[in-house]
């Protein structure tokens, strides 16, 4: 439980909001340096190891940073903080937007943060939140009460704590909608983060007085589509689509595999904080770090947008990055509900190849009105199968008018080596005057058909009257009879006095003949003499001459490993 008190600041409009002009906003060194850290790659595009990088390179250490704060709420003085301490705080209202598929470069006011500032000294100083505080209050100023008009406030929390926490609360949630509207372009940040003499921290986020343009995004949801810290879940799930969103029509299903949870939508719209946004609660779905990965799926229809009647549907993961997951590629796409009556999907979602096939085709086939042309992308993703089976792949698939299949060619690389079936991943993704029906995936089973080849499990002297006069190989599996040639691709050598091979001193052993013991099933090297005890020989088997029961010649090299052996006389 998080003991604090939020304060949202309410669309008034903008057209009676006192303007000043743009104020320009020069990023500084560290904020440009936390903008890089942010990946140009959708956060939703990630695998799950990628997002767990990213939770705990860029999201994590945005709340480590040393405030600085130079202020006195007893004596009145609002202060200043470090630049690398409101910078954090900015990365983590960015590290929000990039998660929710928004730009993430929203930057620092400098007139607004100064506002926002003085706001914060107000709620610390008197131990309450309010847009419209009186002037009665201590240290009351005009620029804490405009301040306060204007912002997101908090009191128990300052900094990345305070956005956090933004994020989290209930419906209607308007912290986090203000905090994730599109159009936000430069912002103010006042934070009260480390107040004595009995004082409570706070924070103000100048939200309003937006003058950007509004980016392209299919829509707002939270949590959002791709791999969800299991952290930042919320007890209210939002979305948002754009001003003109009308749900009160609208319904909303999550389902977990096969499973439907019970919805409760508490919200179909709301006060006025940024886009009107449907919210509802999901019963089994909490901020404990689940044991394995929960991957849901959620669908908003009968959302009216612009007058047109719009389904909405995304995938999220809800995982806990410290524990280890058994699919590394991305969540599926998400499919923006534009109004198409045409969907594609794939014929089999799981598709089986030999490894010794060059390629494996996965086929889809497209439905409903076929009449207009139609694209969508396309990716493959490794699982147990690498980047050593099969050729990555991407691009589109384009359905010209009246075309209903197409085909996605994935080249294999097939080896020679004994192998457990492994898999891989194609990926649909971005579809264009279509919807994706079924699921968004197929797995692709590489089916390995090698015969595996006998290996050499032992070497061992056999000894007359006390002599070792031959060497028996044994194997796990059934050899043929040597071929002549055999016996060339075996080398038996006798170490020098310096008892180490590979020195002058050591000598090469004439052999006199190799055969198969039909009784043990050893190939038996004989040797022209007998090597009394004490000396040191080595072994040496290269490929060639020696054959499985099927003729195949085997291939020391791959598929046994080690080829010399060490054994005394």
């Amino acid at each position: 439980m998080r003991f604090l008190r939020l304060a949202d600041s309410r669309d008034r409009g903008v057209g009676s909001i006192r303007r000043n002009g743009k104020h320009g906003c020069t990023p500084s060194p560290e904020l440009l340096e936390a903008r890089e850290l942010l990946a140009s790659t959708p956060f939703s595009s990630l695998t799950r190891s990628e997002a767990a990088a990213w939770y705990r390179d860029v999201f994590d250490p945005l709340a480590e940073v040393v405030p600085g704060w130079t202020g006195d709420v007893a004596a009145g003085i609002p202060g200043s903080l470090s630049t690398s301490y409101r910078n954090a705080t900015l990365g983590r209202i960015n590290a929000y937007r990039y998660l929710a598929g928004l730009n993430d470069d929203v930057g620092i006011d400098p007139e607004k943060s100064r506002l926002a500032q003085a706001a914060a000294l107000l709620m610390s100083a008197n131990n309450q939140l309010s847009h419209q505080p009186p002037t009665s209050w201590t240290h009351y100023t005009s620029d804490g009460a405009e301040g306060a008009g204007n912002s997101n406030l908090a009191l128990g929390a300052a900094g990345s704590f305070a956005i956090d926490l933004y994020m989290e609360e209930p419906a209607p949630a308007g912290h986090r909608r203000w905090l994730l509207y599109p159009p936000q372009t430069h912002i103010g940040i006042g934070d009260i983060p480390t107040p004595t003499g009995g004082y409570r921290p706070s924070n103000a986020v100048h939200v309003l007085r937006f003058d950007g343009p509004r980016p392209e995004a299919p829509f707002v949801a939270w949590p959002a589509p791709g791999y969800v810290h299991h952290s930042i879940v919320p007890d209210a799930w939002s979305f948002a689509v754009d001003a003109s969103a009308d749900f009160s029509s609208a319904n909303v299903s999550v389902v977990s595999g096969s499973t439907s949870l019970p919805v409760s939508v508490v919200s179909r719209g709301g006060p006025n904080y940024g886009d009107p946004a449907i919210e509802w609660t999901v019963a089994g779905i909490t901020d404990e770090a689940p044991l394995v990965d929960r991957d849901l799926e959620v669908e908003i229809t009968g959302v009216r947008v612009g007058g047109v009647v719009r389904d909405f549907r995304y995938s999220l993961t809800i995982f806990d990055p410290d524990r280890p997951g058994t699919d590394d590629s991305p969540v599926p796409p998400p499919d923006s509900g534009n109004g198409t009556s045409s969907s594609v999907a794939f014929v089999q979602p799981r598709v089986s190849v030999a490894e010794s096939a060059t390629f494996v085709d996965v086929v889809l086939s497209r439905s409903g009105d076929l009449a207009e042309s139609s694209s969508i992308g396309y990716a493959t993703f490794p699982g147990s199968a690498g980047s050593s089976d099969f050729t990555p792949v991407s691009g589109r698939v384009v359905f010209a008018p009246g075309v209903a299949t197409a085909v996605i060619r994935v080249p294999l690389i097939p080896d020679r080596s004994h192998e457990p079936t492994e898999s891989f991943v194609v990926r649909l993704t971005d579809p264009s005057g279509l919807s994706v029906g079924g699921t968004t995936s197929a797995t692709v089973s590489i089916i390995d058909d090698d015969a595996r080849q006998p290996r050499i499990v032992s070497v061992r002297g056999i000894r007359t009257r006390k002599a070792l006069t031959e060497v028996a190989i044994a194997f796990d599996g059934t050899v043929a009879t040597p071929t002549p040639d055999a016996l060339s691709t075996i080398q038996l050598r006798r170490a020098g006095r310096d008892r180490r091979f590979g020195s002058r001193d050591d000598k090469r052993v004439t052999l006199r003949g190799i055969a198969l013991d039909e009784t043990t099933g050893e190939i038996r090297v004989r040797l022209a003499r007998g090597f009394q005890p004490r000396e040191l020989l080595q072994l040496v088997v290269s490929a060639g001459g020696l054959q499985d029961s099927t003729g195949t010649l085997l291939d020391f090299a791959e598929s046994l490993g080690v080829s010399a052996w060490t054994l005394r006389s």
